[in-house]
């Protein structure tokens, strides 16, 4: 018996060269006559038979004997193999030039001779190795295998397959089903598959076995695993904006949002932005473009999805900029201490544009997190025209007042905004902001109800506690840190919701259309211009009732300041902005110039927002737009002289 590493190596150098190094590789590690599979750990008999001088093994041809007594050599080797059940053959040396293929028991299943030898046109020593690296190759092959990655994982209500492989005979195959409650299988003899059906999740286990004529039997058990899926994802949704042009920024939030309108999330998962949405320029009015987006779903016992979004954004160029009818102030505590209702009030009318002002401060000893929600509590979809301005989160008040106002105006001016729809008995959540001990949530919002019911939809502002639970693996796309980079979802109104909601009172703070214009005028020469903002004309309750709205905050002034120089030569004129009652900070779009921001200005102090130089005897109008921003100490003016 030869089982000499180096004697193999002697005898490759001897091997015709039509022989690879390949092949003297294989012959080395064939023997090297390995352990029998798992699967013949159960008795099944091996299946060697002669088809004419083709010797035949588990269904593979293992060898084609040469010369005229090849279909007599392959029937004696056939039935010695059945006979002993080999699993693995030997060599023996006969002699000088004759070798023997021997079962592990010592029979002669073969013997390999110089006439072999002539006929193939090699050595004896190499055909034996060939011939017997052959046979415990097809020797080798498990009564059963199974073609799937174990355990198996499939979604409930699903179906999974796998195909049967090995030595045992289609119609020895059987199948058993160990937690019928769990998965259901179906066995087809014409594909030797098995198809698996989810019923509900849990653990199960399939059992594919085969029995031979003998009665000996192997076996494989595939374990399954039915669960959930996370969620599902359709990979193409639409949304619209408007505006001329809608920002980056509203594009964006659009996307987001259609993003998570296409997901349908199980109630135990959340969802994960892998590639977030990215444009570098805004939509112009009329047009449309497609963001891709990467999301995955996910959630303990559940099957991850993941699935690039195509967000098709439309821009309709339908919608005309129009004037808010009612102003909702949310500011009563505008220091919160605990968790409680903020601010509720129902949008009056279709086509009846409402803007909302919200800008509270944490000053609990715990985080806070601030919902701002619309919702619809009647039978009917609704629709909105929706124009935001928001903060994140921040301590300063006045900063937090600052960005939320320079965004409401950029967009406003450009009527950039989102169409959204409010599903019947639903909510649409509009902001979910995590304030710390100490930071403030503000921002402004324009909301115009195009589609429903009147007085069925109602905006909702309050301070909840923040569940640690909902912090595991946040929702980067609903729960962003900042809420320029978070999606609006629509939730369904659950009982408890719908009956905590039917006890709300409305809010006072409701105050008439927050929009003022106000002509001013300044000659060079003559007195300076003094034009009040935050106190003349102060905004008047809707109901007639209660005091007007002090500091006028959120509402929009456009101020028309006329400058004359009639005097014969040329001069400048500054146009500053002046702090009167406290800190302020203040935004100007003043016609075709820069905007203009001045950030933390102490009273006395002004800064100025423009310089206009006129020619003897030019004059110019000014227009300016400006409102009083949440957080800073209004009232303040505009002011305007000759340098």
């Amino acid at each position: 018996m030869l089982r000499s590493t180096t004697y193999v190596k002697t005898l490759a150098a001897q091997l015709p060269i039509r022989i690879s190094s390949l092949t003297v590789m294989l012959v080395a590690c064939c023997l090297c006559f390995t352990a029998p599979s798992p699967a013949f750990s159960a008795p099944y008999h091996l299946r060697a038979a002669a088809a004419g001088p083709e010797l035949q093994i588990n269904g593979l041809t293992a060898i084609t004997f040469p010369g005229g007594s090849a279909v007599s050599r392959c029937s004696t080797a056939a039935a010695v193999l059945s006979a002993q059940s080999a699993r693995t053959v030997e060599l023996d040396k006969i002699g000088t030039r004759r070798w023997a293929i021997d079962t592990k028991g010592g029979a002669v299943v073969l013997v390999v001779t110089r006439a072999d030898a002539r006929i193939l046109g090699g050595t004896t020593a190499a055909i034996a190795y060939s011939w017997a690296s052959r046979i415990n190759h097809c020797l080798s092959i498990p009564a059963l295998t199974i073609s799937v990655k174990q355990p198996l994982v499939i979604p409930t209500g699903e179906f999974r397959s796998f195909d049967i492989g090995g030595a045992a005979l289609t119609t020895q195959i059987k199948l058993s089903d160990k937690s019928a409650a769990v998965t259901s299988s179906v066995y087809l003899t014409s594909s030797r598959s098995v198809t698996i059906r989810g019923l509900k999740p849990g653990f199960a286990s399939v059992v594919v076995s085969a029995q031979d004529s003998w009665g000996g039997v192997a076996q494989e058990s595939v374990p399954v695993l039915v669960e959930d899926r996370a969620g599902q994802i359709d990979p193409d949704t639409n949304v619209t904006v408007i505006g001329s042009p809608a920002s980056i920024e509203v594009v964006l939030q659009a996307a987001r949002t259609g993003v998570f309108r296409a997901v349908q999330l199980h109630s135990n998962a959340y969802l994960e932005v892998i590639q977030q949405p990215q444009t570098t320029a805004g939509l112009a009015s009329g047009s449309a473009t497609d963001l891709p987006v990467i999301v995955r779903a996910a959630g303990s016992d559940l099957i991850p999805v993941e699935q690039q979004v195509t967000v098709h954004v439309a821009n309709n160029d339908q919608y005309v900029p129009e004037t808010a009818q009612s102003l909702f102030y949310s500011n009563n505590p505008e220091t919160v201490r605990r968790p409680q209702s903020l601010f509720d009030a129902v949008i009056p009318a279709l086509n009846s544009p409402v803007r909302l002002v919200f800008h509270h401060q944490n000053v609990s000893n715990t985080p806070l997190l601030v919902r701002v929600e619309l919702i619809n509590r009647g039978q009917a979809d609704a629709a909105i025209r929706f124009i935001r301005g928001v903060s994140p989160s921040v301590a300063n008040p006045v900063d937090a007042g600052m960005v939320a106002g320079t965004e409401f105006l950029r967009e406003w001016q450009n009527n950039s905004g989102e169409l959204l729809s409010v599903p019947a008995q639903s909510r649409l959540e509009l902001l979910t902001l995590k304030t710390e001990p100490g930071e403030v949530a503000s921002g402004i919002y324009e909301i115009t109800q195009t589609v429903g019911s009147n007085r069925t939809l109602l905006i909702r502002v309050d301070a909840e506690p923040v569940d640690p639970a909902s912090n595991e693996g946040m929702d980067a796309i609903v729960k962003a840190a900042t809420p320029d980079q978070c999606a609006l979802p629509v939730l369904p109104l659950s009982s408890n919701y719908t009956s905590n909601i039917a006890s709300l009172t409305s809010s006072d703070q409701i105050y008439a259309a927050p929009s003022l214009n106000v002509a001013g005028s300044y000659v060079v020469g003559g007195a300076w211009m003094h034009l009040p903002l935050g106190t003349d004309q102060p905004i008047a309750r809707s109901d007639g009732a209660g005091s007007a709205l002090a500091g006028n905050y959120g509402v929009i002034y456009t101020l028309s300041i006329n400058l004359q120089n009639p005097s014969p030569v040329r001069r400048q004129i500054v146009v500053n902005f002046t702090a009167g009652a406290g800190t302020a900070s203040g935004v100007f779009s003043i016609g075709d110039m820069p905007t203009a921001l001045i950030n933390d200005l102490e009273p006395p102090n002004d800064q100025q927002i423009a310089l206009i130089t006129l020619q003897p005897g030019a004059s110019r109008t000014l227009t300016i737009q400006t409102l009083p921003l949440s957080g800073s100490a209004y009232p303040a003016s505009i002011d305007a002289h000759a340098l």
